[in-house]
Order: C-alpha cells, then structure tokens, then sequence
C-alpha cells in the first residue's frame, strides 16, 4: 500500500504465517519466517513483527537481506510498536535501581526502552526482578514511593498508529498489552549467528537478539556489514556464551540508539560488547553495555566513533578493559581517527576504562567524563595511552588529585629501532614528539602558575624538558585562534618517583602574566622510548593558582 513513512508494508507472525507468494502484505496472511520474509520485501518497505513470538536459528548462519536499502528509501524490521503507558514505582535519589513496580517486568517486554519521570529520559536496561529494574542514567531527583513515570512508546510506533484496519485484521490483536514481549531472534546453534550480509540502509527496531547455547570457538550473535547509516534502535542483544560477541559491526556508517548489551556476567578473555570495523562513522548513544568478558567496545580502523550518554560496565563481572580504544594501523581510508565520549560513564571497568594502542594519528575527546563535569583531550600517536584507575599496583591516588591518570608510553624517533612518531615536529622543541593532553581555560586578571603532577618510572635517570614538557598558549582575548599569542614552555627535570604514593614530582609554567580574562590552552608533550617496561604517569588534573 502507498505508505505513511514507506511505500510497502509487509507482516509477519512466526505462529500462523504463511512463507509463500501472495502472503506478507497484509495481518491477515502474514509471513512466518524472518528469513523468508527479509529475502522477499522491496526497498521502501517496512517489515511488523507480531510481538509475543519468537524465530529460532538452528543453522551456522542466518543471512538475512537480499536487497539493499538506499538513503532515500530505506528498509526497517521491527516488533509491532506499543504506544506509551503510565505506572508507578519507588525511585531512589543518585540510584540506578527502581522498584516497587506497578507492572509485571519481563526483559523481553521492557529492556531496551525508554521511560519518562521528572521530565527526563531513562533506558529501561535491566529487569532485576518482576518488581525491580535498572535505568540508566540513575534517578537524580528525591527519592520517592508510589511516584508517576511513563513508559515511552515503541521506536515506529507512529508508523504503525497511521496504519489502518483496512490493512489487515487483527490490529488490536496485534497490540494486544504493553506487556507483550517483543519479537526474538534465538540462536540454538553453537556457532549460529544472525547476519546481515551488505545490508545497507536496514534498520532493526524493538528487536532482541538471543544466542541461549554455549558456542564452540569465537563467533558472534549478530554480524552486520556495509552500513551505511544503518539503526538498530531500542534492540537488545544477550548471549549465554563469553566467547559470542553481541554485535560487529563494520564497514559504512551505524547508529546505535537506546540498546542494551547484556553479556555472560563473568571475567572471560574473548567476549566484546559491540566490534567497530572499519566504519567511517559510528554513534552509540543512550545505551548501556551491562558486561562483556573482556572488552566493551572494541574499535579499529575507524574513522570517527561518538559514544553519547552512554554506560559501559555494569553488574557483576565487568570487563577488563571496557572501553577498547582505537587501532588505525591497518587503516587506508581516513588520515585521522576520532574517538568522543561525552556524559559517558566508565567508572566500572575492573581495570582500564580506556586503553588506546595506536599505531596512527588519533584524537580521544572524553567530555563530563564518567558523568563528574571533567573534560579533556587525548591526543596520542604511536606507542599508547592507557587510563590507570589508581589501584595501587601501579599507582596509587594523588591527594585531591584524579582517580584515574595517564600511564604514557611512547616511541621517540629512532632509527636503529625503526620507530618514526607519526605527528611531526611539535612545538618549540623541534623535536618528533607527542601531544597527550589538552586543556582550556579561561584567567583573569593576575599572575598564574599552570602545574601538572607526574611519576617517573625511569629509575636510572630524570626527565629532562625535551622528554616531557609543558606549553601554554596565551591568547590576547577569549577567543582560541591562531594569531596574536604569547607561548610558554616548561623547563626543569623529572626526577624518578620513590614509591608509588610519590607525587613530589611535576610541569610547570610560572609567571602567566594576564592582563584581562584571556583564554589559555595548556599543552602536555611527550617523546621518551619507554620500551613498553618504563612509563610516565601524568594526572590529568590540573593545578591552577594565583601568584
């Protein structure tokens, strides 16, 4: 039929459909299967889904799409959406958890949705319990019993409300309660996956992605390529097995919204929450990784990734570097790489939050870092940048300083080794170095000193200032461009640290003589070959004070 938001309409309920010709485009003679359904629909073409079923993939692969979609006439797959509803329940103060529920909970019915309280938006990531579930972010407001919140409607589901009962019987069937789980795929084969083959311009909505069996080897639940712009929305993705990786992605463009990923709650050496592959682009926004063995997004070879208003690790069992930073080596396609995290929560990774490795130019934005109001630039080059959560078995926590700091262990030219620093000749130093932090600042008026604190694991020597050094530029007003500044550069050594409660030791620039509130950039730069053994940690908190 001429459509509300597509040209086609396409129906299917995996207990009385029919896979045949002449069935599909109406409720009334659906299709049965998603495969069936997925290799016989026309671009332009949306694809409802009875709720309340579920398809099982017994094959090693399940290779869904024979059509592409295009930007301008895309294809979407999805649940029957249901419209929003009103109940009740306790939230408590800076808590992720809501209970005394109104409502029955099922994960198939409620994870991966959104709700409303207060005026502002929750996803719905975790059914604890009939009663109980897990919202993120937690519930700021008072805590309160018996308080009103809404369930927001279903992703399409003013899609569907345009449609008619002259497309079909049953509509009211189809919508029957809110708390009608949505449609699962369940892989029961071991090394079964869902496959999106060049699917390009498919979108997934309100759709769970369960793989139930123990694999054999590593493999995936859902393997999607060639995206260009492709959405999953309001999906959720759960495998049994630690060695199944919830969803890879790779190759285009992908938007991934209002997910959850919920992994096989234990510490194992092979399970990744979501694989970027060579994306141009990738946005994971609102969604949450409950946990994922090893690695909670893993990207490689990326152009730019965002993750927005995001929390990755959380449960028991978290992974042990839950946010994988980036690898553009194998890279051909884009000069630099670009990774933003921004009101994203890492606080739970049980080792690295971020642990980048690159052998490229890359840049990592973190913005209100783990959701505490701290911004920073992260800007390394070959070698790596690991964020160490202070444990004390490398470092321990600076007095008021950062709780997580930058373990620093780069590559200086040197042609023996057959090391190059990809960035260039930096600063007044002239030499191949690396930029490792960035901060802007706004000063008044006055004398300033800029000051961060460092620990040198060289034993066998200081620091010296073409090692590790600070820059300052003083712009004339508030405003960050290239022409009239004033620079600074730190001197002095870095004396080897005693112990690792040893802070004694940092940069400096004194003497910042400021006129009127200017904007100032502070500049951290690093170019010493630490041979993966010797390392510099530098605390990203900056120390400000006025002469």
């Amino acid at each position: 039929m001429a459509g509300y938001d597509f040209q086609d309409y396409y129906y299917l309920d995996n207990n009385n459909g029919i896979d045949a010709a002449g069935y599909g485009t109406a409720m009334s003679t659906p299709f049965r299967t998603l495969l069936y359904a997925t290799n016989n629909m026309s671009a332009d073409g949306c694809l409802f889904i009875r709720r309340g079923t579920s398809e099982q993939l017994t094959s090693t692969s399940y290779t869904l799409f024979g059509l592409d979609g295009t930007p301008k006439n895309r294809i979407a797959i999805s649940s029957w959406p249901r419209p929003s509803k009103s109940y009740t329940a306790t939230f408590t103060k800076d808590s992720y958890i809501v209970s005394g529920l109104s409502f029955t909970a099922t994960k198939l019915s409620h994870e991966a949705r959104y709700i409303e309280v207060d005026g502002n938006q929750h996803l719905l990531c975790k059914v604890y319990d009939s009663d109980t579930v897990w919202i993120d972010p937690p519930y700021t407001g008072t805590t309160t019993s018996s308080k009103s919140f809404t369930v927001l409607e279903d992703a399409l589901y003013h899609v569907a409300s345009g449609l008619t009962s002259s497309d079909g019987a049953n509509m009211s069937e189809w919508s029957r309660d809110d708390g009608l789980d949505i449609f699962e795929v369940e892989i029961t084969q071991s090394q079964g996956y869902v496959y999106f083959s060049s699917a390009t311009c498919v979108d997934k909505y309100n759709i769970s992605f369960n793989k139930s069996i123990l694999g054999n080897g590593h493999n995936y639940v859902v393997r999607d390529l060639n995206g260009r712009g492709t959405i999953y929305k309001n999906c959720r993705f759960e495998a049994k097995d630690g060695d199944s990786d919830l969803l890879y992605a790779a190759y285009g463009t992908f938007i991934i919204e209002g997910c959850v990923f919920n992994g096989a709650y234990y510490v194992d050496s092979s399970q990744y929450g979501i694989i970027l592959l060579s994306t141009s682009e990738a946005y994971i926004l609102n969604s949450v990784i409950l946990s994922a063995g090893y690695i909670g997004v893993y990207t490689y070879g990326n152009g730019k990734t965002v993750l927005k208003n995001c929390k990755i690790g959380m449960d028991v069992g978290g992974a042990s570097n839950m946010l994988y930073g980036l690898y553009p080596v194998y890279n051909t396609l884009y000069n630099e790489n670009y990774l933003i995290l921004a009101d994203c929560d890492l606080s739970e990774a049980s080792t690295y939050a971020i642990y980048d490795a690159t052998n490229g130019v890359s840049k990592i934005q973190l913005i209100n870092e783990n959701r505490g109001g701290t911004s920073r630039t992260l800007l390394p080059g070959t070698g790596q940048i690991i964020v160490d959560d202070c444990s004390g078995s490398n470092v321990n926590q600076r007095p008021g300083g950062s709780d997580r700091v930058l373990k620093l262990d780069w590559y200086k030219y040197d042609s023996s080794r057959g090391f190059k620093a990809p960035l260039g000749t930096e600063g007044f130093q002239g030499l191949s170095c690396h930029k490792v932090l960035e901060h802007d600042m706004i000063l008044p008026s006055g004398e300033w000193s800029i000051r961060y604190y460092v620990q040198n694991t060289f034993t066998t020597g200081s620091l010296d200032s073409d090692d590790l050094w600070m820059e300052i530029t003083h712009y004339s007003g508030l405003v960050y461009y290239a022409g009239d500044q004033t620079l600074y550069q730190s001197s002095g050594n870095v004396n080897p640290r005693s112990d690792n409660d040893d802070w004694s030791q940092y940069v400096e620039i004194s003497g910042i003589s400021v006129k009127h509130d200017t904007a100032i950039k502070a500049k951290i730069y690093y170019s010493l070959y630490g041979a993966g053994t010797k390392f510099v940690y530098l605390d990203p908190m900056v120390e400000v004070t006025k002469l």
